[in-house]
């Protein structure tokens, strides 16, 4: 990989959002991860670390006039090619399913981690700009308030344009436990 030119402590933007994945819950709850572009993955629940458990878990954003898209930056190069299952052969590049990384993205991330937030700014085209922040429970001193089960997700959309638009949020999520 080439020499990174990401500024200390700031965002992390283009390739470097490709092994980024911000850790979200309680501590000894369980886990799940923010990444880099927007996913989440890393879904530990049954008291042992799953590190490539990505379930399809996403949010989408469908505007009048201008389609749909996942709330998600680009898909890591890495992971088009991984084998997800125990063969090989089902590597989502190889038409392995259970994945939505066909399905449209923002073409621009920004990733900025500050814990215990982690902020994803998505743009392209639209006229919006999406801001997601996940966070986890954290109180200095307070083990046991730190340590509940729970995750927040925030979604932020910013209309930059004059006009009103028409928009319908979704999120999807296939049963993973």
């Amino acid at each position: 990989m080439a020499a990174s030119n990401r500024k200390f402590n700031g965002p992390y933007t283009g390739d470097n959002l490709a092994k980024v994945a911000f850790p979200l819950g309680g501590i000894g709850a369980g886990m799940l991860c923010f990444e880099g572009c927007g996913a989440l993955s890393h879904v530990s629940l049954r008291g042992r670390p799953e590190i490539y458990n990505e379930p399809l878990a996403f949010s989408a954003l469908w505007v009048q006039g201008l389609g749909a898209r996942v709330l998600e930056g680009p898909v890591p190069e890495w992971k088009l090619f991984f084998p997800w299952a125990d063969s090989q052969r089902l590597s989502s590049g190889n038409g392995g399913g259970g994945k939505s990384y066909g399905l449209p993205r923002f073409v621009r991330a920004s990733f900025l981690a500050r814990f215990p937030f982690a902020t994803l700014g998505l743009r392209d085209s639209w006229p919006l700009d999406v801001e997601i922040t996940g966070w986890s429970p954290f109180v200095p001193g307070d083990a046991d308030a730190s340590s509940l089960p729970v995750a927040g997700i925030e979604v932020r959309l910013r209309n930059r344009s004059k006009r009103s638009l028409r928009a319908v949020y979704s999120f999807h999520a296939r049963n993973f436990l």
